[in-house]
């Protein structure tokens, strides 16, 4: 790298010469043989962009671009080198990353997490995101759409529900990469589905073992300290599937409802009408309590078992241990 101002002058002096002998390689090779040309100049192609990135680097123009960017993404894996990506890694590593910050601002905004289906289209104009990609190494840029970056008549920001979610999973990655505690993340997100969630979201952007993907780092202006950055890993992602461990881990509760839909063959039923507006929520219960469950078929009940979440700290189903029928009035 260009250290002072007599390599800087080296520096545009080599460039020019090897700017030049490509001129002379294209007079006289390119219209007789436009294949061989390609060949020919590769190294002088190689080399004009190695002194073009020195010299941006040292005049500030490297630093004036990524300043004018929020958010920096650079990537690297064993099949990315000399600012090459496969295709369909690039573009499945930033679909997730726009779904990611979408279901986190979905449940911000409206507590709702989805299954299915699409989100609101002002969100999803919010993460449509503009990305610039530099020269010389697989980094990403984004930039949040122009028309979201607006303010009042008295000067404050209108809030965006995307950039917050950016922030918040950049905070998590910032915990991930640390060595701070687990109260640490709990005090950051306190809010125990969004913790589970924020992190569900970067483990699927996160790298993979065996994966294309080794390594994710974010640096920028939306970063505290924007020289380091943050990085999602090996170390890391480790990190965010100890928490779900902790987190998600199976705990004992007792449920009330009406028990419908029983399935003999499967050992199961629907806990429904749930108080408190809490969704239907699937049982699984034992052989040996069977004649228990049909004979508490359509009334209100009560069930003790071992609650299961899913990998976005939702409940997936109970494994009852009993089953208490509250009243005797079929249920309508």
């Amino acid at each position: 790298m260009i250290q002072n101002d007599n390599e800087f002058t080296t520096a545009r002096c080599a460039l020019e010469h090897a700017e030049r002998a490509l001129i002379a390689l294209k007079k006289k090779v390119y219209e007789a043989n436009p294949e061989r040309y390609y060949i020919f100049s590769k190294p002088y192609v190689e080399e004009i962009d190695r002194l073009r990135g020195e010299i941006d680097e040292y005049t500030g123009i490297v630093s004036a671009q990524e300043g004018s960017v929020p958010l920096w993404i650079r990537i690297k894996g064993p099949n990315i080198e000399g600012g090459a990506i496969p295709l369909t890694l690039l573009s499945g590593f930033l679909n997730e990353f726009k779904l990611g910050v979408q279901r986190i601002a979905e449940y911000s905004e409206r507590s709702v997490i989805r299954d299915a289906g699409r989100p609101m289209q002002e969100l999803r104009d919010l993460c449509n995101f503009r990305v610039r990609v530099a020269s010389g190494s697989v980094r990403i840029g984004v930039i949040f759409p122009s028309q979201y970056e607006q303010t009042t008549v008295t000067g404050d920001v209108i809030r965006n529900p995307a950039k917050e979610a950016v922030r918040t999973m950049l905070s998590a990655i910032s915990w991930a990469d640390g060595a701070s505690r687990m109260k640490d993340l709990e005090r950051l997100l306190p809010d125990a589905t969004t913790r589970v969630l924020v992190l569900h979201e970067l483990s699927r952007i996160g790298p993979r073992k065996g994966g294309e993907i080794s390594s994710v780092e974010f640096r920028g202006r939306m970063l505290s300290d924007r020289r380091t950055g943050v990085l999602l890993n090996e170390r890391s992602i480790g990190r965010i599937i100890n928490a779900f461990d902790d987190w998600i881990s199976p705990t004992t509760v007792r449920e009330t409802g009406v028990l419908r839909e029983i399935d003999l063959d499967q050992n199961r039923f629907i806990l429904r009408n749930r108080p408190d507006g809490k969704k239907e929520l699937r049982c699984m219960f034992a052989e040996d309590a069977e004649e228990e469950a049909k004979n508490a078929i359509d009334k209100h009940v009560q069930v003790m078992g071992t609650l299961h979440y899913d990998r976005k700290g939702r409940p997936h189903h109970l494994e009852v241990s009993q089953i208490s029928v509250s009243g005797r009035t079929k249920v309508e």
